[in-house]
Protein backbone atom coordinates (compact mmCIF):
# COMPACT_ATOMS: atom_id res chain seq x y z
CA UNK A 1 0.00 0.00 0.00
CA UNK A 2 2.77 2.38 1.00
CA UNK A 3 4.70 1.39 -2.11
CA UNK A 4 1.69 2.22 -4.30
CA UNK A 5 1.26 5.63 -2.68
CA UNK A 6 4.96 6.28 -3.04
CA UNK A 7 4.84 5.42 -6.74
CA UNK A 8 1.75 7.57 -7.25
CA UNK A 9 3.46 10.49 -5.52
CA UNK A 10 6.54 9.99 -7.71
CA UNK A 11 4.44 9.96 -10.88
CA UNK A 12 2.50 13.04 -9.73
CA UNK A 13 5.83 14.78 -9.11
CA UNK A 14 6.94 13.76 -12.61
CA UNK A 15 3.82 15.35 -14.14
CA UNK A 16 4.12 18.49 -12.00
CA UNK A 17 7.83 18.97 -12.72
CA UNK A 18 7.19 18.42 -16.44
CA UNK A 19 4.42 21.04 -16.56
CA UNK A 20 6.08 23.65 -14.32
CA UNK A 21 9.52 23.44 -15.92
CA UNK A 22 7.89 23.47 -19.37
CA UNK A 23 5.86 26.57 -18.64
CA UNK A 24 8.98 28.31 -17.33
CA UNK A 25 10.91 27.25 -20.45
CA UNK A 26 8.28 28.81 -22.72
CA UNK A 27 9.61 32.19 -21.61
CA UNK A 28 12.54 31.28 -23.87
CA UNK A 29 10.31 30.18 -26.74
CA UNK A 30 10.30 31.46 -30.30
CA UNK A 31 6.91 32.16 -31.95
CA UNK A 32 4.36 30.60 -31.97
CA UNK A 33 5.37 29.53 -28.48
CA UNK A 34 6.11 25.78 -28.68
CA UNK A 35 9.90 25.62 -29.33
CA UNK A 36 12.17 26.82 -26.52
CA UNK A 37 15.90 27.59 -26.41
CA UNK A 38 16.21 24.96 -23.65
CA UNK A 39 13.39 22.57 -22.79
CA UNK A 40 13.92 20.76 -19.45
CA UNK A 41 10.75 18.59 -19.77
CA UNK A 42 12.42 16.67 -22.60
CA UNK A 43 15.28 15.76 -20.27
CA UNK A 44 12.90 14.94 -17.41
CA UNK A 45 10.79 12.66 -19.64
CA UNK A 46 13.72 10.76 -21.18
CA UNK A 47 15.44 10.35 -17.81
CA UNK A 48 12.19 9.13 -16.23
CA UNK A 49 11.89 6.50 -18.98
CA UNK A 50 15.57 5.63 -18.48
CA UNK A 51 14.99 5.07 -14.74
CA UNK A 52 11.44 3.66 -14.67
CA UNK A 53 11.03 2.20 -18.14
CA UNK A 54 7.58 1.97 -19.72
CA UNK A 55 5.81 2.80 -16.43
CA UNK A 56 6.82 6.44 -16.87
CA UNK A 57 5.32 6.87 -20.36
CA UNK A 58 1.62 7.45 -19.49
CA UNK A 59 2.68 10.15 -17.03
CA UNK A 60 4.96 11.77 -19.58
CA UNK A 61 2.01 11.85 -21.99
CA UNK A 62 -0.24 13.37 -19.30
CA UNK A 63 2.32 16.03 -18.38
CA UNK A 64 2.92 16.92 -22.02
CA UNK A 65 -0.74 17.24 -22.96
CA UNK A 66 -1.49 19.40 -19.89
CA UNK A 67 1.47 21.65 -20.67
CA UNK A 68 0.63 22.05 -24.35
CA UNK A 69 -3.06 22.66 -23.74
CA UNK A 70 -1.96 25.41 -21.37
CA UNK A 71 0.44 26.87 -23.95
CA UNK A 72 -2.12 26.60 -26.76
CA UNK A 73 -4.79 28.38 -24.72
CA UNK A 74 -2.37 31.13 -23.69
CA UNK A 75 -1.25 31.65 -27.29
CA UNK A 76 -4.67 31.60 -28.98
CA UNK A 77 -6.74 33.06 -26.14
CA UNK A 78 -9.18 30.17 -26.49
CA UNK A 79 -9.23 26.41 -26.84
CA UNK A 80 -10.23 25.34 -30.33
CA UNK A 81 -9.82 22.22 -32.42
CA UNK A 82 -6.40 23.32 -33.71
CA UNK A 83 -5.05 23.82 -30.19
CA UNK A 84 -6.37 20.40 -29.13
CA UNK A 85 -4.81 18.75 -32.18
CA UNK A 86 -1.49 20.49 -31.53
CA UNK A 87 -1.42 19.42 -27.87
CA UNK A 88 -2.22 15.81 -28.80
CA UNK A 89 0.41 15.69 -31.56
CA UNK A 90 3.13 17.10 -29.32
CA UNK A 91 2.19 14.79 -26.44
CA UNK A 92 2.45 11.75 -28.73
CA UNK A 93 5.80 12.96 -30.11
CA UNK A 94 7.18 13.71 -26.63
CA UNK A 95 6.10 10.32 -25.30
CA UNK A 96 7.61 8.56 -28.33
CA UNK A 97 10.88 10.41 -27.77
CA UNK A 98 10.91 9.49 -24.07
CA UNK A 99 10.24 5.83 -24.90
CA UNK A 100 12.93 5.72 -27.58
CA UNK A 101 15.42 7.70 -25.51
CA UNK A 102 14.95 5.58 -22.39
CA UNK A 103 15.32 2.38 -24.42
CA UNK A 104 18.46 3.57 -26.26
CA UNK A 105 20.17 4.78 -23.07
CA UNK A 106 19.38 1.53 -21.25
CA UNK A 107 20.69 -0.49 -24.20
CA UNK A 108 23.86 1.51 -24.87
CA UNK A 109 24.76 2.64 -21.34
CA UNK A 110 22.82 0.29 -19.07
CA UNK A 111 20.92 0.91 -15.86
CA UNK A 112 21.77 1.42 -13.01
CA UNK A 113 24.37 3.80 -14.38
CA UNK A 114 26.98 5.67 -12.37
CA UNK A 115 28.25 7.76 -15.30
CA UNK A 116 31.72 7.56 -13.83
CA UNK A 117 33.36 6.11 -16.93
CA UNK A 118 34.45 8.06 -20.00
CA UNK A 119 32.70 5.52 -22.24
CA UNK A 120 29.31 6.09 -20.55
CA UNK A 121 29.63 9.86 -20.61
CA UNK A 122 30.78 10.01 -24.25
CA UNK A 123 27.93 7.74 -25.35
CA UNK A 124 25.42 9.92 -23.51
CA UNK A 125 26.80 13.07 -25.14
CA UNK A 126 26.72 11.49 -28.60
CA UNK A 127 23.30 9.85 -28.26
CA UNK A 128 21.45 12.86 -26.81
CA UNK A 129 21.29 14.89 -30.08
CA UNK A 130 20.20 11.77 -31.98
CA UNK A 131 17.44 10.90 -29.52
CA UNK A 132 16.08 14.46 -29.65
CA UNK A 133 15.55 14.30 -33.40
CA UNK A 134 12.36 12.38 -32.60
CA UNK A 135 10.13 15.00 -31.03
CA UNK A 136 11.41 17.85 -33.20
CA UNK A 137 10.65 15.96 -36.40
CA UNK A 138 7.30 14.49 -35.35
CA UNK A 139 6.03 17.65 -33.66
CA UNK A 140 7.08 20.16 -36.31
CA UNK A 141 5.83 17.88 -39.08
CA UNK A 142 2.49 17.49 -37.31
CA UNK A 143 2.13 21.21 -36.57
CA UNK A 144 2.86 22.07 -40.19
CA UNK A 145 0.29 19.50 -41.29
CA UNK A 146 -2.46 21.13 -39.20
CA UNK A 147 -1.43 24.62 -40.34
CA UNK A 148 0.40 25.95 -37.27
CA UNK A 149 3.50 26.80 -39.34
CA UNK A 150 3.98 27.89 -42.92
CA UNK A 151 6.92 26.82 -45.06
CA UNK A 152 9.10 29.72 -43.91
CA UNK A 153 8.84 28.76 -40.22
CA UNK A 154 9.57 25.05 -40.39
CA UNK A 155 13.38 24.95 -40.53
CA UNK A 156 13.87 27.60 -37.83
CA UNK A 157 11.37 26.04 -35.46
CA UNK A 158 12.66 22.50 -36.09
CA UNK A 159 16.20 23.55 -35.19
CA UNK A 160 15.03 25.46 -32.09
CA UNK A 161 12.95 22.48 -30.99
CA UNK A 162 15.78 19.98 -31.50
CA UNK A 163 18.39 22.19 -29.80
CA UNK A 164 16.06 22.95 -26.88
CA UNK A 165 15.30 19.27 -26.29
CA UNK A 166 18.98 18.32 -26.61
CA UNK A 167 20.10 20.94 -24.09
CA UNK A 168 17.22 19.94 -21.82
CA UNK A 169 18.38 16.32 -21.83
CA UNK A 170 22.05 17.19 -21.28
CA UNK A 171 21.19 19.43 -18.32
CA UNK A 172 18.33 17.54 -16.69
CA UNK A 173 19.57 13.93 -16.77
CA UNK A 174 22.32 14.56 -14.16
CA UNK A 175 19.87 16.55 -12.01
CA UNK A 176 17.10 13.92 -12.11
CA UNK A 177 19.59 11.09 -11.60
CA UNK A 178 20.92 12.88 -8.49
CA UNK A 179 17.41 12.79 -7.01
CA UNK A 180 16.05 9.44 -8.22
CA UNK A 181 18.79 7.53 -10.05
CA UNK A 182 20.53 4.31 -9.19
CA UNK A 183 22.92 3.51 -7.63
CA UNK A 184 21.24 5.79 -5.11
CA UNK A 185 24.14 5.92 -2.66
CA UNK A 186 26.40 7.35 -5.38
CA UNK A 187 23.95 9.78 -6.94
CA UNK A 188 22.79 11.22 -3.61
CA UNK A 189 26.37 12.33 -2.98
CA UNK A 190 26.27 14.27 -6.26
CA UNK A 191 23.33 16.48 -5.30
CA UNK A 192 25.60 19.18 -3.89
CA UNK A 193 28.39 18.75 -6.44
CA UNK A 194 26.36 18.13 -9.62
CA UNK A 195 22.63 18.82 -9.31
CA UNK A 196 22.77 22.06 -7.33
CA UNK A 197 25.44 23.78 -9.47
CA UNK A 198 23.60 22.77 -12.65
CA UNK A 199 20.30 24.09 -11.29
CA UNK A 200 21.96 27.37 -10.37
CA UNK A 201 23.61 27.60 -13.80
CA UNK A 202 20.29 26.81 -15.49
CA UNK A 203 18.48 29.45 -13.42
CA UNK A 204 21.13 32.05 -14.24
CA UNK A 205 20.92 31.19 -17.92
CA UNK A 206 17.13 31.53 -17.91
CA UNK A 207 17.33 34.81 -16.00
CA UNK A 208 19.94 36.19 -18.41
CA UNK A 209 17.94 35.11 -21.44
CA UNK A 210 14.71 36.63 -20.09
CA UNK A 211 16.40 39.95 -19.31
CA UNK A 212 18.12 40.03 -22.69
CA UNK A 213 14.79 39.21 -24.34
CA UNK A 214 13.10 42.05 -22.44
CA UNK A 215 15.80 44.47 -23.55
CA UNK A 216 15.48 43.28 -27.13
CA UNK A 217 11.68 43.59 -26.99
CA UNK A 218 12.05 47.13 -25.66
CA UNK A 219 14.45 48.01 -28.46
CA UNK A 220 12.17 46.47 -31.09
CA UNK A 221 9.16 48.30 -29.67
CA UNK A 222 11.08 51.57 -29.86
CA UNK A 223 12.03 50.81 -33.48
CA UNK A 224 8.41 49.90 -34.23
CA UNK A 225 7.14 53.20 -32.84
CA UNK A 226 9.73 55.13 -34.82
CA UNK A 227 8.92 53.36 -38.10
CA UNK A 228 5.18 53.66 -37.44
CA UNK A 229 5.51 57.39 -36.84
CA UNK A 230 7.61 57.82 -39.98
CA UNK A 231 5.02 55.90 -42.00
CA UNK A 232 2.13 57.90 -40.53
CA UNK A 233 3.94 61.16 -41.31
CA UNK A 234 4.61 60.05 -44.88
CA UNK A 235 0.97 59.03 -45.41
CA UNK A 236 -0.25 62.34 -43.98
CA UNK A 237 2.11 64.37 -46.16
CA UNK A 238 1.22 62.29 -49.21
CA UNK A 239 -2.51 62.84 -48.71
CA UNK A 240 -1.94 66.54 -48.05
CA UNK A 241 -0.01 66.68 -51.31
CA UNK A 242 -2.94 65.13 -53.16
CA UNK A 243 -5.25 67.60 -51.43
CA UNK A 244 -3.03 70.45 -52.59
CA UNK A 245 -3.16 69.17 -56.17
CA UNK A 246 -6.94 68.99 -55.96
CA UNK A 247 -6.92 72.51 -54.51
CA UNK A 248 -5.05 73.78 -57.57
CA UNK A 249 -7.63 72.17 -59.83
CA UNK A 250 -10.40 73.62 -57.66
CA UNK A 251 -8.90 77.11 -57.97
CA UNK A 252 -8.60 76.69 -61.74
CA UNK A 253 -12.38 76.32 -62.00
CA UNK A 254 -13.41 78.75 -59.26
CA UNK A 255 -11.47 81.57 -60.90
CA UNK A 256 -13.12 80.89 -64.24
CA UNK A 257 -16.06 83.28 -63.90
CA UNK A 258 -17.31 82.63 -67.42
CA UNK A 259 -17.48 78.85 -67.06
CA UNK A 260 -15.79 78.43 -70.41
CA UNK A 261 -12.84 76.12 -69.61
CA UNK A 262 -12.49 73.81 -72.57
CA UNK A 263 -11.57 70.15 -72.63
CA UNK A 264 -8.19 71.03 -74.15
CA UNK A 265 -7.44 73.62 -71.45
CA UNK A 266 -8.33 71.07 -68.78
CA UNK A 267 -6.05 68.53 -70.41
CA UNK A 268 -3.13 70.96 -70.54
CA UNK A 269 -3.65 71.89 -66.90
CA UNK A 270 -3.72 68.28 -65.67
CA UNK A 271 -1.39 66.31 -67.92
CA UNK A 272 1.85 67.37 -66.22
CA UNK A 273 0.40 66.50 -62.80
CA UNK A 274 -0.67 63.01 -63.88
CA UNK A 275 2.75 62.46 -65.43
CA UNK A 276 4.60 63.40 -62.24
CA UNK A 277 2.24 61.47 -59.98
CA UNK A 278 1.66 58.02 -61.52
CA UNK A 279 -0.47 56.94 -58.55
CA UNK A 280 -3.21 59.27 -59.90
CA UNK A 281 -5.53 57.17 -62.04
CA UNK A 282 -7.47 60.19 -63.28
CA UNK A 283 -8.25 63.87 -62.72
CA UNK A 284 -11.84 64.76 -63.57
CA UNK A 285 -14.25 67.64 -63.96
CA UNK A 286 -17.85 66.78 -63.09
CA UNK A 287 -20.31 69.64 -63.76
CA UNK A 288 -23.70 69.99 -62.11
CA UNK A 289 -26.41 69.53 -64.75
CA UNK A 290 -30.14 70.06 -64.19
CA UNK A 291 -32.71 67.89 -65.93
CA UNK A 292 -33.90 70.75 -68.23
CA UNK A 293 -30.25 71.31 -69.24
CA UNK A 294 -29.56 67.65 -69.93
CA UNK A 295 -30.43 67.45 -73.63
CA UNK A 296 -28.40 70.55 -74.57
CA UNK A 297 -25.50 69.39 -72.40
CA UNK A 298 -25.36 65.94 -74.01
CA UNK A 299 -25.61 67.46 -77.49
CA UNK A 300 -22.65 69.74 -76.76
CA UNK A 301 -20.49 66.86 -75.49
CA UNK A 302 -21.26 64.74 -78.56
CA UNK A 303 -19.25 67.21 -80.65
CA UNK A 304 -16.13 65.75 -79.03
CA UNK A 305 -17.45 62.28 -78.20
CA UNK A 306 -20.20 60.97 -80.48
CA UNK A 307 -22.69 58.91 -78.52
CA UNK A 308 -22.03 60.76 -75.25
CA UNK A 309 -24.91 60.52 -72.79
CA UNK A 310 -25.38 60.68 -69.03
CA UNK A 311 -25.21 57.08 -67.87
CA UNK A 312 -25.44 54.88 -64.82
CA UNK A 313 -24.17 51.42 -63.91
CA UNK A 314 -26.99 48.92 -63.47
CA UNK A 315 -27.11 45.99 -61.05
CA UNK A 316 -25.42 43.75 -63.61
CA UNK A 317 -22.50 46.18 -63.76
CA UNK A 318 -23.37 47.34 -67.27
CA UNK A 319 -23.64 50.97 -68.32
CA UNK A 320 -26.99 52.28 -69.53
CA UNK A 321 -28.70 55.64 -70.00
CA UNK A 322 -29.56 57.33 -66.72
CA UNK A 323 -33.26 57.92 -66.07
CA UNK A 324 -34.70 61.36 -65.42
CA UNK A 325 -33.83 63.06 -62.14
CA UNK A 326 -33.59 66.66 -60.92
CA UNK A 327 -29.80 66.88 -61.00
CA UNK A 328 -26.89 64.98 -62.50
CA UNK A 329 -23.16 64.99 -61.88
CA UNK A 330 -21.76 63.36 -65.05
CA UNK A 331 -18.03 62.80 -65.58
CA UNK A 332 -17.18 65.18 -68.43
CA UNK A 333 -13.44 65.92 -68.57
CA UNK A 334 -10.90 63.16 -67.81
CA UNK A 335 -7.10 63.21 -67.88
CA UNK A 336 -5.69 60.89 -68.99
CA UNK A 337 -8.43 59.68 -71.28
CA UNK A 338 -6.63 56.48 -72.21
CA UNK A 339 -7.85 53.69 -69.95
CA UNK A 340 -10.64 55.82 -68.47
CA UNK A 341 -12.98 56.05 -71.46
CA UNK A 342 -15.76 54.01 -69.82
CA UNK A 343 -16.11 56.55 -67.00
CA UNK A 344 -17.08 59.32 -69.43
CA UNK A 345 -20.68 60.42 -68.86
CA UNK A 346 -21.22 58.33 -65.71
CA UNK A 347 -23.44 60.13 -63.19
CA UNK A 348 -21.81 60.07 -59.75
CA UNK A 349 -25.24 60.35 -58.13
CA UNK A 350 -26.26 57.02 -59.63
CA UNK A 351 -23.97 55.05 -57.29
CA UNK A 352 -24.71 55.19 -53.53
CA UNK A 353 -21.17 55.46 -52.14
CA UNK A 354 -20.24 58.15 -54.65
CA UNK A 355 -23.53 59.96 -54.08
CA UNK A 356 -22.89 60.07 -50.33
CA UNK A 357 -19.40 61.52 -50.89
CA UNK A 358 -20.73 64.10 -53.36
CA UNK A 359 -23.37 65.17 -50.84
CA UNK A 360 -20.73 65.58 -48.11
CA UNK A 361 -18.45 67.55 -50.43
CA UNK A 362 -21.25 69.97 -51.36
CA UNK A 363 -22.45 70.46 -47.78
CA UNK A 364 -19.04 70.74 -46.12
CA UNK A 365 -17.25 72.65 -48.90
CA UNK A 366 -14.18 70.65 -47.88
CA UNK A 367 -12.16 67.91 -49.51
CA UNK A 368 -13.75 64.52 -48.87
CA UNK A 369 -12.79 60.99 -49.87
CA UNK A 370 -14.73 57.87 -50.61
CA UNK A 371 -13.62 54.50 -49.36
CA UNK A 372 -11.97 52.46 -52.15
CA UNK A 373 -14.61 51.76 -54.80
CA UNK A 374 -14.79 49.59 -57.89
CA UNK A 375 -14.24 51.93 -60.80
CA UNK A 376 -16.43 51.91 -63.88
CA UNK A 377 -13.28 51.83 -66.00
CA UNK A 378 -12.01 48.81 -64.07
CA UNK A 379 -9.91 48.29 -60.97
CA UNK A 380 -10.22 49.92 -57.57
CA UNK A 381 -9.62 53.53 -56.63
CA UNK A 382 -10.12 56.15 -53.96
CA UNK A 383 -12.04 59.26 -55.03
CA UNK A 384 -10.92 62.59 -53.53
CA UNK A 385 -13.63 65.18 -54.19
CA UNK A 386 -14.09 68.94 -53.76
CA UNK A 387 -17.12 71.01 -54.65
CA UNK A 388 -16.75 74.03 -56.96
CA UNK A 389 -19.10 76.96 -56.45
CA UNK A 390 -19.73 80.14 -58.40
CA UNK A 391 -21.37 83.03 -56.56
CA UNK A 392 -22.47 80.64 -53.81
CA UNK A 393 -24.15 78.20 -56.21
CA UNK A 394 -22.89 74.66 -56.78
CA UNK A 395 -21.22 74.51 -60.16
CA UNK A 396 -19.73 71.03 -60.13
CA UNK A 397 -16.96 68.87 -58.69
CA UNK A 398 -13.28 68.36 -59.26
CA UNK A 399 -11.88 65.02 -58.25
CA UNK A 400 -8.79 62.86 -58.25
CA UNK A 401 -9.01 59.10 -58.61
CA UNK A 402 -6.15 57.68 -56.56
CA UNK A 403 -4.67 54.21 -56.94
CA UNK A 404 -4.14 53.54 -53.24
CA UNK A 405 -1.72 50.63 -53.60
CA UNK A 406 0.52 52.65 -55.93
CA UNK A 407 0.16 55.67 -53.65
CA UNK A 408 1.22 53.71 -50.55
CA UNK A 409 4.04 51.92 -52.35
CA UNK A 410 5.46 55.26 -53.49
CA UNK A 411 5.29 57.22 -50.25
CA UNK A 412 6.05 54.64 -47.56
CA UNK A 413 9.66 54.34 -46.38
CA UNK A 414 11.51 51.08 -47.00
CA UNK A 415 11.63 50.50 -43.24
CA UNK A 416 7.83 50.02 -43.22
CA UNK A 417 7.87 46.90 -45.39
CA UNK A 418 7.20 44.67 -42.36
CA UNK A 419 4.27 46.75 -41.08
CA UNK A 420 0.62 45.81 -41.41
CA UNK A 421 -1.06 49.13 -42.20
CA UNK A 422 -4.76 49.94 -41.88
CA UNK A 423 -5.88 53.41 -42.95
CA UNK A 424 -9.36 54.31 -41.69
CA UNK A 425 -11.79 57.08 -42.55
CA UNK A 426 -12.23 58.86 -39.20
CA UNK A 427 -15.88 59.63 -39.94
CA UNK A 428 -17.21 56.35 -41.30
CA UNK A 429 -14.51 54.03 -39.85
CA UNK A 430 -14.35 52.38 -43.27
CA UNK A 431 -11.00 51.14 -44.56
CA UNK A 432 -9.30 53.45 -47.05
CA UNK A 433 -6.34 51.10 -47.34
CA UNK A 434 -5.46 47.77 -45.83
CA UNK A 435 -2.10 46.33 -46.68
CA UNK A 436 0.17 43.75 -45.12
CA UNK A 437 3.92 43.95 -45.01
CA UNK A 438 5.98 40.78 -44.75
CA UNK A 439 3.31 38.07 -44.56
CA UNK A 440 5.73 35.35 -43.46
CA UNK A 441 5.61 36.46 -39.81
CA UNK A 442 2.92 37.14 -37.23
CA UNK A 443 2.51 40.68 -35.97
CA UNK A 444 4.81 41.51 -33.05
CA UNK A 445 2.99 44.63 -31.83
Amino acid sequence: MKSGRKNLAAFAFLVASYVISGKAAIMLAVPPGYASAIFPPAGIAITAAFILGRKALPWVFLGSIILNLWIGHAHAGSMGAVELEAALLIAIASTAQAALGGWILRRKIGYPAAFDQARQISRFLLLSPVICLTSASLSIGGLEWIGMFDGHDVATNWFSWWAGDTLGLLVMLPIVMSVAGEPGSLWKKRIATVALPMLIALSLMVFTFVKANQWEQSRMLSDFREVSQQSADQIRMGLEEQGALLGLLHGFFEHDQSGSISRLEFQRFCQETTRKFPMIRAMEWVPRVSDPEREAFEKKQRKDFPGYEIRKRNQAGLLEREGNRAWYYPVTYIVPMTGNERALGVDLLSMPRREEAVDRAIRSEEIVATEPVQLVQGGEGLLIIQSVKLKGEARGLVLIVLKMQDFMDRILPASSRDLDILLLDARSRSALYQGSGNRHFDALY
